[in-house]
């Protein structure tokens, strides 16, 4: 049902907020403790995923409109599989430096591609209802991924870089859950 499909889609959403949020949270100590970044590196860095935000909340809107949420998100969940995995490689800070605006563009696509598929699947009458669910899920996201990085990097605090890698490594599989609920998701949409 409909209903059923908000609520999955939620759930899809809160997966990929666990990675964003957490990306946000710890990006300038991963760039610091991993890839050797100064404090003016881990700053451009920052500034850079910002502009990438930016751009790719305006690129991923104007995709949404024409190519339909459902291939946008599909986009958004890419890109974000991408960024980790070259995160979670990334030897350079050459490489590392790719990482920013393609995390930035996800970022910013996340949110407007997300609000988008709520208004657009879900009963008309029960938006505002999944519009607080989808906050919910937002809010939660943001403290369950912090904890898992936390956990992570506790368990494995007797190695050096790794923790912080093996983090990633972690993020990357909930984003690739996601995709895969994701997949489940719009199959059911397009035999509607």
């Amino acid at each position: 049902t409909t209903l059923f499909r908000s609520f999955r889609f939620i759930l899809i959403h809160f997966l990929v907020l666990d990675a964003v949020n957490t990306i946000i949270a710890f990006m300038a100590i991963y760039a610091s403790k991993v890839i050797g970044f100064s404090g003016g590196q881990i700053t451009n860095f920052l500034i850079t995923s910002a502009v990438g935000a930016m751009i790719g909340s305006w690129i991923i809107g104007l995709l949404a409109k024409h190519k339909g949420v459902i291939w946008s998100y599909w986009l958004v969940l890419g890109l974000w599989i991408a960024a980790l995995f070259l995160t979670a490689i990334s030897q350079s800070e050459a490489l590392f430096w790719v990482v920013g605006p393609i995390a930035g563009v996800g970022m910013g696509g996340v949110w407007v591609v997300s609000r988008a598929f709520i208004i657009e699947h879900s009963p008309p009458e029960k938006v505002g209802e999944f519009f607080g669910l989808y906050g919910l899920a937002g809010k939660a996201a943001s403290i369950m991924g912090p904890m898992l990085w936390g956990g992570v990097v506790w368990a494995l605090s007797s190695t050096e870089t790794l923790k912080y890698r093996v983090a990633v490594i972690v993020l990357l599989g909930i984003v690739t859950i996601a995709a895969f609920l994701f997949r489940g998701l719009t199959r059911q949409l397009q035999h509607q």
